[in-house]
């Protein structure tokens, strides 16, 4: 039930990103950039440590849901 739920949630959200994919796609962009940039921040100071595997995943994570945007806005 809980599952059904979530499951529910979460098409409702990509839904509503991809309706507003004109805003979303630099949001996501500019937010991977930042992740990026912070990365290279904290290991330029030595203080990176495992943040990279935190925060490098997350921005392409950010990359790859804003190409998929561009790509379904393409396709349809």
């Amino acid at each position: 039930m809980t599952f059904m739920r979530l499951r529910t949630r979460l098409s409702n959200s990509w839904a509503w990103e991809y309706r507003h994919r004109r805003v979303m796609v630099p949001v996501r962009v500019a937010s991977g950039i930042w992740l990026v940039a912070l990365t290279a921040i904290l290991y330029g100071y030595g203080v990176g440590g495992w943040w990279g595997v935190l925060l490098i995943p997350a921005a392409a994570l950010h990359f790859y849901v804003a190409y998929r945007s561009l790509r379904h806005r393409v396709q349809s």
